[in-house]
């Protein structure tokens, strides 16, 4: 298994890192037993039906502009990456490392000034939160600014990669080669899910170009917008990277796909019948050898 991994992965350990990121939240939501039972006794229920969460600061959206970005940066993160292991390690290559270290800095910044906004006007918000509340508004759930923001967490976390069968303990040989068959098999399996991960995220583009090219029985057609094609150029640069592997036909249809939509925009997919039939043809033949 060790020569095998070794044999199949070019130098993964130098070319390659683990990167992890942590974004945590106030969420403001703070659950209401009163208003909960009460709907409970209104209702006349046997048991405990449900529970009623009040959004503390109802009415304000600046927390939602936090969350939403928060949902940004993870989904830059996981686009940017492959999976690796289950406690929430990816893997990062160093070819990308700098792009993606310096688009995180400037989204950490941008994450920190809308915390630092939020917690800024807190009191004030809070005050807005009892005329939206009313009766419900109680200042007791309010917790105070500088415990607020200790709620909010921004932290990108880069460790190097272990070279399969590397282990620094001091047991016996036995034990050693036990833990490094058992180190080598997870190594490979971790390997062969950033290799299906790269043709997951292939297939499900060029199912959704599929289907936005389609031209059906009366006649009417699908849409593909700008924002697909973007994913789909975006996506041809990331598969350079996560072909940890060198798999020939992943490369091979990667730059078919690539060929194929160079210089096309949605106004040509739209106006043109030759170029949406033309890579209508292009999508679906790289399709069929999935």
């Amino acid at each position: 298994m060790t020569s095998n991994t070794n044999t199949n992965v070019k130098s993964l350990s130098s070319s390659a890192m683990l990167v992890s990121l942590s974004i945590s939240l106030w969420t403001a939501r703070k659950l209401d037993k009163k208003v909960s039972n009460d709907v409970d006794i209104s209702n006349s229920t046997r048991t405990k039906a449900g529970n009623y969460h009040k959004n503390l600061l109802a009415g304000d959206d600046s927390l939602a502009a936090i969350q939403k970005l928060a949902g940004l940066i993870r989904t830059y993160h996981m686009t940017q990456t492959s999976p690796w292991n289950d406690n929430g390690d990816r893997l990062l290559t160093t070819a990308q490392f700098f792009t993606y270290k310096s688009e995180m800095a400037r989204l950490e910044k941008q994450y920190w000034g809308l915390v630092n906004d939020f917690i800024a006007d807190y009191n004030l918000r809070v005050s807005a939160a009892a005329f939206q509340l009313g009766t419900l508004f109680d200042r007791a759930e309010y917790p105070d600014a500088q415990e607020v923001i200790s709620k909010f967490g921004f932290v990108v976390r880069y460790n190097p990669l272990p070279e399969s069968g590397d282990w620094r303990i001091d047991i016996g040989n036995e034990g050693l080669n036990d833990l490094k068959d058992q180190y080598d098999m997870m190594y490979q399996a971790n390997i062969e899910k950033v290799h299906a991960d790269a043709y997951d995220r292939l297939h499900r583009i060029l199912t959704q170009l599929s289907f936005g090219l389609r031209t059906n029985e009366d006649g009417s057609k699908g849409k593909i917008y700008d924002s697909v094609l973007e994913n789909t150029r975006e996506l041809c640069g990331l598969l350079t990277h996560f072909n940890i592997k060198g798999d020939t036909q992943l490369e091979a249809m990667r730059i078919k796909l690539e060929d194929s939509f160079t210089g096309i925009d949605s106004k040509d997919i739209k106006d043109s019948d030759y170029v949406r039939v033309t890579l209508k043809r292009d999508v679906d033949a790289i399709l069929d050898l999935f």
